[in-house]
């Protein structure tokens, strides 16, 4: 019965996951997916482009049709506005591929539809909603409505539109001017409008070389609708097959002609596959379809669910003591793992680099890290509870990176220059990386040593474990630390010319090292207990979330600029006062109630040769 129910408990955590990936779509756009374009520098498919994109717009990966209510994915919701866009239609159209800049013509071509009218773009600054004068509480506003608000600019004391007035305050912001919150928001939301037009316009990505494989003579697929080619111009024929595959597609689509519309697809990639083979340039289709089949695979969803459904079985064989929970848990376990490591190699290998260039990805090594580590400290203690703390802290950073890609950027951006190919700055990242995953778990052993003292009902044997354990992180951790500064110092030594320089992020990393360093002597000199380890090992943690988090998301300075971020600082704040107020209350509990301090096992073999 035990095998049902374990069987039954993670069954029900991965469908009720992946449910929401089985939408009905107006039209099959499976074809579309692993197109090759070029955009933000990078080779992607389709796929990832229209994901992004849509991210970048509203927040989503995925909308309900206004008309028909039907769920779209990203890439089917991108082609329908693409195609429904009738600017292709409009009798000036040619006039467009004079113009630089298609923004300012949007609704001079196109009369506002569906999409314009349905609130798709976020406001969530309540002062940028009242200065354009909508309500307190419309959180989302419609491209159409956004283009006929009048904002009055205290720079100039006039009324202007909100597209001028944007473009007024990125002029002030290149002169040096300093913007309030409120301007600084309302040019985040100008880029999202502005994204979202130049998306319908077919203007944000470059989908096909026009004859060389230089980006700058890629042409976007608005170009390409409209382009007149002949034989000097294409002298292949190959841009005008393309061309009238997906004028044909665009025509069957809005004529609901479903056959027509997958046979054009179908030719149309195709034909994509078969220009991208001249282009040495280009990527490989199988590199395309790795990222396809990586974005709707979703690993470190599959990954946080596995580990979380794990720490739930382990829970119960704790109660239950069955060994059938155990086992569950372990499969359970072992797929989140792999899950893990399966979408870090995935990842390797589509952005041909380490999958450690930004926060996102260094959360999961984090991850896998404290996973992996947790199975060696249980083989070494026997203590489940080991286990439980593991895949608990492992399921939180997993799914707060895989449900926060505002926070977290998921995408696979290129790395600069002077961070490509390079053995000592892998070795650097990882074993920082590494050692961080070392103290993560300290710290939640560190907790369930303080929840045992609070408890006052835990075996002293498995306080023992705890303690123990907790000094083995923290000393793998100290050591993996101080070999990621060394490989640090002497790779910036050969990129930048010195070994040190005082950077905001080499500072938090001593200070982290010299607060671990100090709590290890004070555990030497028998300063501390298990208590003290305990309660110690929480307060440097806070020095890891500071050098991990803090200086990339709240200082934002130094030369680790790559890896800077926005957002989450007030959920990392209140983490770390539950963390300190939970420590606090259960050394003061704990303290109460007079737990016994470990027994002296030589004290005690003493008594008993002479009770004997």
């Amino acid at each position: 019965m035990s095998r049902w129910i374990s069987a039954a408990i993670y069954t029900g955590l991965i469908i009720g996951a992946t449910s929401a990936k089985a939408a009905d779509r107006r039209v099959d756009v499976q074809a579309w997916r692993p197109i090759c374009v070029l955009s933000d520098g990078r080779f992607k498919p389709l796929d990832t482009f229209a994901q992004e994109t849509l991210w970048r717009t509203s927040n989503s990966h995925g909308l309900r049709d206004p008309q028909s209510s039907v769920r779209l994915d990203a890439t089917a919701a991108y082609l329908t506005m693409l195609f429904e866009w009738q600017g292709w239609d409009h009798s000036q159209r040619d006039r467009m591929l004079e113009l630089k800049d298609w923004c300012p013509i949007y609704f001079q071509f196109h009369q506002a539809d569906k999409w314009d009218k349905m609130p798709l773009l976020p406001i969530e600054d309540a002062q940028l909603r009242e200065r354009l004068t909508l309500p307190a509480k419309e959180l989302l506003v419609s491209a159409e409505r956004l283009n006929k608000i009048q904002v009055y600019d205290t720079r100039t004391d006039k009324a202007l539109s909100f597209d001028a007035w944007a473009k007024r305050l990125i002029d002030a912001e290149s002169k040096g001017e300093e913007l309030t919150r409120v301007e600084v928001e309302a040019i985040e939301l100008a880029d999202r409008y502005w994204t979202y037009q130049r998306a319908r316009m077919g203007r944000l990505a470059k989908w096909l070389p026009s004859d060389e494989v230089e980006p700058q003579r890629w042409l976007t697929c608005g170009q390409l609708l409209l382009q007149k080619f002949d034989d000097d111009t294409d002298p292949s024929g190959e841009l005008r097959k393309i061309q009238k595959h997906l004028q044909q597609a665009r025509q069957a689509f809005l004529a609901g002609h479903t056959s027509d519309f997958h046979q054009a697809s179908s030719d149309l990639a195709a034909a994509f596959g078969q220009i991208g083979k001249k282009y040495s340039g280009a990527p490989k289709e199988s590199a395309m379809q790795l990222e396809v089949a990586y974005n709707h695979w979703r690993p470190f969803r599959l990954a946080w669910i596995s580990f979380f459904g794990a720490c739930c079985l382990f829970s119960v064989h704790h109660r239950r003591r069955r060994g059938s929970f155990f086992a569950s848990a372990l499969i359970a376990y072992a797929i989140g793992l792999m899950a893990v490591f399966a979408g870090l190699a995935m990842r390797g290998m589509i952005a041909n680099r380490i999958p450690a260039a930004n926060m996102f990805e260094t959360v999961l090594l984090v991850a896998g890290g404290i996973a992996l580590l947790a199975l060696a400290l249980q083989w070494r203690y026997r203590n489940k509870a080991i286990l439980v703390a593991a895949s608990m802290t492992t399921a939180i950073l997993l799914a707060a990176a895989d449900g926060s890609p505002a926070v977290f950027d998921p995408r696979m951006n290129p790395l600069d220059p002077v961070l490509r190919s390079n053995s000592l700055l892998v070795a650097h990242v990882l074993a920082v990386s590494l050692s961080f995953a070392a103290f993560a778990l300290g710290a939640t052993l560190a907790n369930l040593t303080l929840y045992s003292h609070w408890r006052n009902r835990s075996e002293y044997t498995k306080l023992r474990a705890l303690c123990q354990a907790t000094l083995l992180t923290t000393r793998l951790g100290v050591l993996l630390l101080v070999l990621g500064l060394g490989f640090g110092a002497v790779w910036a030594d050969a990129a930048w010319g010195r070994f040190w320089a005082w950077d905001p992020k080499e500072v938090w990393s001593l200070i982290t090292l010299l607060g671990y360093l100090a709590l290890l002597h004070a555990r030497s000199a028998g300063m501390v207990g298990e208590k003290g380890l305990a309660a110690a090992s929480i307060v440097c943690f806070s020095l890891v979330v500071m050098t991990w988090y803090g200086v990339n998301f709240v200082l934002a300075a130094g030369a680790h600029s790559y890896g800077f971020g926005a957002g989450g600082t007030g959920m990392v704040v209140v983490g770390l006062v539950l963390q300190w107020t939970f420590a606090i209350i259960a050394l003061v509990r704990s303290h109460v109630a007079q737990l016994p301090s470990w027994p002296n096992t030589a004290i005690e073999a003493q008594m008993a040769s002479m009770r004997a």
